[in-house]
């Protein structure tokens, strides 16, 4: 897995929102290992949804 493109080292939930809003384009996503639970995984995925209202948690995630 190190080494393709979708895969990066640990960065935060706001770097990987960063990342993919500068350079990628809605489908676009990223896996990294999950800081606070090695062994498991975090996926970030753009997508085209209208921007929310301020204070809104945006965070999706389950465990898996």
């Amino acid at each position: 897995m190190v080494g393709a493109r979708w895969y990066h080292r640990p960065l935060s939930g706001q770097e990987a929102e960063k990342l993919l809003m500068e350079k990628g384009h809605p489908g676009s996503f990223l896996v990294q290992e999950n800081q606070s639970n090695p062994g498991q995984f975090v996926l970030t995925v753009l997508t085209q949804e209208p921007e929310e209202a301020p204070g809104t948690d945006r965070s999706h995630a389950s465990p898996t």
